[in-house]
């Protein structure tokens, strides 16, 4: 949702936006609409042939946004360098090398 709410806000368009994250032009509305529904404000204005115009309030939300899609995208990215250290040392343990130097006999 984060990242639809930031593509709209960065291209002005609900059809440039779905490109961007792979969506219909319709789910991406429709998650534009569902958003300022759940938090109750405006966060677009539409203008017809203009596209969107991002709201007082919206430039804040999106500034966040951001700063929580970089987070998480941090987060992925350790948690991938993590996954692959437990993968590395689960064949090690599981090697006959390991079993040769390393086990209780």
């Amino acid at each position: 949702m984060l990242r639809t709410l930031v593509a709209v806000s960065e291209t002005g368009s609900i059809t440039a936006a779905a490109d961007r994250v792979g969506r219909s032009p319709g789910a991406v509305s429709a998650t534009v609409q569902q958003f300022e529904e759940e938090l109750g404000i405006q966060v677009f204005v539409r203008k017809p042939a203009k596209g969107m115009a991002v709201t007082s309030y919206g430039k804040l939300l999106v500034l966040e946004a951001k700063g929580l899609l970089a987070h998480a995208d941090e987060f992925r990215s350790i948690a991938g360098a993590w996954a692959v250290r437990c993968t590395a040392i689960s064949r090690w343990v599981a090697s006959p090398t390991w079993h040769r130097c390393c086990s209780p006999a």
